[in-house]
């Protein structure tokens, strides 16, 4: 059944109501304006995101030991050893840095709005920047998959939004077929990115060679048949919130992108070693010698050690992120 409630006066709304369309608007369509509409989209501001006091989300980069690049750049020159090679002989690239984090030094930083062109020997790196990209909401309803909706209407103060279901594109058709036959469940949610795909995509099929690390907050397919209500959520004050409406364009908008989609574009373009893991796993296989050395040479209360406990630890951030990483030389 349909579902109504009001919403109060606000930008996002006032540009989406200016469409001459009777057509729904999607979830991805209202996402991309509350985060990146040029006037007024929450990664548009000027305003502090990540990190402590007055941000709304942490990430492995926003740390001020900055222990998640010294693990990082070492796992990278062991990966490059372990085949042989040198990290001197590529590009390091960081694809979705904020702006002011410096991740690895001499690294080629690809922000928002710059041109994703891979230099022909590279290794390419990123830290959240899937689940941060516009997604669609399905719902199984009446024995098949649903997009979910929303239409418009103003009204005096704000606005009557109302959620319908629809037949979804047939490119979408096809990843749920694929990725989520267990969730063919009566009234399960599956939150999925097209644009995200499409960057991936992009990045995966240039000619280039080396390595590719994305860090998220992926799940696989089958993890993510366990949450019937999906993973759509907002962050503001280091609060979560399973409302993606509440204040648009005050927060941020976020899911869990499906690993098995973006290991199997890996594997399309030539990867090999595709891989899907927790960041604890990834760092702990990579890059023992700086833990074992963090271990040993810090004071119980030093924030060398706080810092590495919050990336490993399973009850922080060590299951919550996951890694995707391939090779192709």
């Amino acid at each position: 059944m349909p579902q109504e409630r009001f919403i109060p006066k606000n930008p996002v709304f006032d540009f989406l109501t200016k469409r001459k369309s009777d057509s729904p608007i999607l979830w991805s369509q209202y996402i991309c304006e509350a985060l990146y509409n040029r006037e007024f989209g929450y990664y548009r501001k000027d305003k502090k995101r990540t990190g402590g006091d007055g941000a709304d989300f942490y990430t492995s980069e926003s740390l001020r030991q900055n222990i998640f690049g010294r693990l990082l750049k070492y796992s990278i020159e062991k990966y490059f050893s372990d085949f042989g090679k040198s990290l001197e002989d590529f590009k390091l690239c960081h694809i979705g840095s904020e702006p002011g984090m410096e991740t690895i030094p001499t690294e080629i930083s690809m922000r928002l709005d710059d041109p994703k062109i891979i230099p022909p020997r590279a290794a390419i790196f990123s830290n959240e920047l899937l689940d941060a990209r516009p997604f669609d909401r399905f719902v199984f309803k009446g024995g098949r998959w649903n997009i979910e909706g929303i239409f418009i209407v103003k009204t005096r103060g704000g606005y009557i939004v109302k959620t319908e279901l629809f037949n979804p594109p047939e490119e979408y058709s096809e990843i749920l077929d694929k990725y989520f036959r267990k969730a063919m469940i009566e009234d399960f949610r599956v939150d999925i990115s097209l644009d995200a795909i499409s960057l991936f995509r992009q990045i995966c099929s240039q000619n280039w060679k080396g390595i590719i690390i994305f860090f998220d907050y992926f799940r696989s397919a089958a993890q993510l048949c366990n949450f019937p209500s999906g993973t759509a959520r907002t962050y503001f004050r280091h609060t979560s919130s399973n409302d993606i409406l509440e204040t648009p364009s005050g927060r941020d908008i976020t899911y869990s992108p499906c690993s098995d989609i973006f290991l199997d574009i890996l594997r399309e373009f030539g990867f090999k070693k595709a891989i899907y893991e927790s960041q604890e796993s990834f760092f702990i296989e990579r890059a023992s010698e700086p833990i074992k050395e963090i271990i040993a040479a810090s004071p119980l209360l030093d924030p060398r050690k706080r810092e590495l406990v919050q990336l490993l630890n399973p009850s922080l951030m060590g299951i919550d992120f996951g890694a995707i990483s391939a090779c192709r030389f």
